[in-house]
Formats: C-alpha cells, structure tokens, sequence
C-alpha cells in the first residue's frame, strides 16, 4: 500500500488511510523556529575522527631496523545550513599552490584529506573517508652539512603507501558489494591508490 506523505521539520510525516487532504490531521506545531529563518537559525555541523598508530616490524636482520607500519583512518559528516557546495575535499597533493620553499617554511607534509595519485580535491561531499597505510623505513642517515653553508643533511627514508578513501553526500553500503570484481569493498564511491615516497631530512640554520 501508498499513503500520501509531507516533509516538515526535516522529516516524513505518513498519513494512513484514505482520508481526503482537507480532513487529514494537522501536523503538530512542534518546532515553530524550524520555518522562522527571521529570528531564527539553523546551524550547521560537522563531526570528525581520526585513529592513528605506529607498529614497529621487528626484523631479525640488523640492516632493517627501525622499520614501521604506520596506519590512520579517518572519516567526517556535516549537514545543516552549510553554503551551496562541499563540506570536504579529498585527494592529492596541491603540489602549483606548495612549491618546495613553501613546503619546508610551512611544514606541509602530509595532510588531513590525501589520497595520493589523484588530482588535489579529485573528489568532494558532505562526508568523507579516508584510510592510510604505510611502511617506512630508514635508508641513510649523512648527518653531514655543506662546507659552513646553514644546511644540515640529516637522513634519508623511504615509504611505501596504500591510500584507499572518497568524498561523498551519502555512503550507502546497499550500494557496495564485498569481494566482488577482485576488490575487498566493492564502491565506486571509494578510491584506491598504491605508490612509494624518498623523504629527505634537512635542517636549516
């Protein structure tokens, strides 16, 4: 069966039965400020969260120490009066906007939204997720200067990383599939990337 429906206050109100429209009860008046945008407001939200932990590898091979796993998760809603647009931007690094003196004055690294691979903000909504994965290792440490010049060259490490993640409006799991088309989670709302990083350590002054 269909019943006739209306969306008020931000929910759906069901009326059950056949009654003709003009003899249908009326909605109760239960927030009069939710239509009075004069003196009133409705204000917007936004929740986040982030899991972060560091698992040392311990090799039996003295050449690969100091080896780790280094995993984060994080994920965010908002909702309510937010301006036409996206809540949250996900993807890689916006390399035209931080060249490599505003990279170290700044101390960008590795931001809160990355999902390596894509192009910066490749993918936008009103929630995200995002998950990283990565091993990283020592590979030299000179701990050598240039002649009296002020730049210490301090070590050298390599990182291998997974980044699987996606902006979106709604994440509906009916939508996904598990172990479906060679993938664990099966969505077109999540995206995966897999690369290797050189970090370089310098210290100035």
């Amino acid at each position: 069966d269909t019943y006739p429906t209306q969306e008020k206050y931000g929910w759906v109100w069901a009326f059950l039965g056949d009654l003709p429209a003009a003899q249908r009860p009326k909605i109760p008046d239960l927030f009069p400020e939710f239509d009075d945008t004069t003196h009133w407001r409705r204000m917007p939200y936004a929740f986040e969260a982030t899991a972060t932990g560091y698992i040392p590898i311990p090799w039996p091979w003295s050449f690969a120490k100091h080896h780790v796993l280094a995993l984060r998760a994080a994920g965010g809603v908002s909702g309510g009066d937010y301006p036409a647009g996206n809540t949250y931007y996900v993807g890689g690094y916006n390399l035209p906007r931080h060249d490599l003196p505003d990279t170290i004055i700044s101390g960008v690294f590795n931001g809160a939204f990355v999902l390596r691979g894509y192009a910066p903000s490749a993918f936008g909504g009103k929630e995200y997720l995002l998950g990283n994965a990565e091993y990283r290792f020592p590979i030299a440490a000179p701990d050598r200067g240039l002649s009296t010049l002020p730049v210490y060259f301090k070590r050298i490490d390599g990182n291998l990383f997974t980044d699987v993640g996606g902006a979106f409006n709604d994440f509906n799991l009916k939508h996904a599939s598990f172990f479906k088309n060679g993938r664990f989670l099966d969505t077109d709302l999540l995206h995966a990337s897999i690369g290797a990083e050189l970090w370089f350590g310098l210290v100035f002054g």
